[in-house]
């Protein structure tokens, strides 16, 4: 065995220089969602040019890849963090996720009062409509024009609860996962606004937990490739087998309620806590965690340029997600119009084609965009740590104005 990996890693070209797991992961994670993203032409809302292989490879996808990425969050949380660096850290996701979204909307505003929104392919957008968006993106932390960035909000929401819970002890974090679990299932059977995304926290958070506790797991997994390679088959099989079971009635796992706008299929939407039937969800959910875990430990060992670049767009996934979020606002409407009623959707040679020029415009409008991305980043993040700063101060001036009480015995 230990002959057979020492070929692998010849074959692959491995140079002894291990990539992060956890970055490789996301690497996995975010080209996963620039992909499906980039299929969705060819299947959503698509008509009689309804693409079966777009649409069964976003599907398996999307039945657990956003749940990956917040295993992985729980995987490489560090409970030293302190809660005012964690605050500070999920606020600026949150200003970062409002300032591009505002600024999405300012385009909109402009092209329609310009009159060229539609040659555009964005929604018109008037002047009320746009300030009521900039409060209700505020205030409730839901609807974002820049509808892929919900992701960042979740992320945010889940760390703050995972700092807070951490410190209580497991039993905490466990009772904090369930309730929110139950929440999310009320809130989208009521119909409830999805205030901070509310209809998707609960499963969110649940993954989160899930790294937490699996932390120890996944270093075993790093230290011994045959195990690895293992969990990489059993669970590839897993989710294969059980994502296409999934048609989206809760506690029925033999009817199906699928969506219009997938022609009447279901599909796994986090974004809309569409989770359809939850114990297949959760089911295909750790089948494909497994699966997605398992090849981020060997492209991180084995996987040489491939390993290297996959944790390169981990560590920049947050640059991605933001581009492809304007380019699934900006670019899918032109590809709808020109391109999707010429080229069928189907095909490995179309596949490979379309995953190929599409990371490659994205990472081209990273390279182009560095410098704006960098501003907001950074002022996002000046603007997070004044607002903790205000709030320690206002606690600290509220606490020094206390009357101290002193009992007559004292006196």
């Amino acid at each position: 065995m230990k002959m057979l990996w020492t070929r692998a890693a010849h074959w692959a070209g491995y140079d002894g220089a291990r990539a992060n797991v956890l970055d490789v992961g996301r690497g996995i994670a975010i080209v996963s969602v620039i992909y499906g993203h980039a299929l969705a032409p060819w299947f959503m809302s698509a008509g009689d040019s309804f693409s079966e292989g777009a649409f069964l490879q976003w599907k398996f996808g999307a039945a657990f890849m956003m749940v990956f990425f917040f295993f992985l969050s729980g995987v490489g949380w560090r409970e030293s963090k302190s809660l005012a660096t964690t605050m500070r850290q999920a606020l600026a996701l949150v200003i970062l996720t409002w300032i591009a979204s505002a600024l999405f909307d300012v385009l909109r505003l402009i092209a329609t009062l310009g009159g060229f929104a539609q040659a555009l392919g964005v929604a018109p957008l008037d002047p009320v409509r746009f300030v009521r968006g900039l409060a209700r993106m505020a205030v409730f932390g839901d609807q974002y024009s820049l509808t892929a960035l919900w992701f960042l909000v979740a992320s945010a929401v889940v760390r703050v609860l995972g700092a807070l819970a951490i410190r209580m002890g497991p039993s905490a974090l466990i009772a904090l996962a369930v309730m929110l679990l139950a929440l999310t299932l009320v809130a989208t059977d009521l119909g409830w606004r999805n205030i901070y995304q509310l209809n998707l926290i609960g499963v969110a958070f649940a993954a989160f937990v899930g790294g937490h506790f699996s932390r120890d797991v996944v270093h075993a997994i790093e230290r011994k490739p045959a195990a690895a390679y293992a969990l990489l088959l059993i669970c590839a099989a897993g989710a294969a087998g059980t994502f296409h079971l999934n048609d989206g009635c809760r506690w029925n796992t033999t009817a199906q309620c699928g969506q219009a706008w997938l022609g009447d299929r279901f599909g796994v939407s986090m974004v809309i806590g569409q989770f359809g039937n939850l114990p297949m969800f959760f089911t295909t959910a750790i089948f494909g965690i497994g699966f997605a875990l398992a090849l981020s430990v060997l492209l991180a060992r084995y996987g040489a340029i491939a390993g290297g670049k996959l944790e390169t767009w981990g560590r920049n996934s947050l640059n991605l997600l933001i581009v492809n979020s304007l380019f699934l606002h900006l670019l899918n409407p032109q590809i709808e119009r020109w391109v999707m009623p010429r080229i069928d959707g189907e095909g490995p040679i179309f596949f490979i084609t379309l995953l190929t020029v599409t990371m490659a415009a994205n990472l081209w409008a990273v390279h182009a965009l560095a410098r704006p991305l960098h501003k907001l980043n950074s002022f996002s993040t000046a603007r997070a740590g004044d607002a903790v700063t205000l709030v320690r101060r206002l606690g600290a001036m509220i606490a020094a104005r206390r009357p101290v009480r002193v009992s007559q015995g004292h006196e």
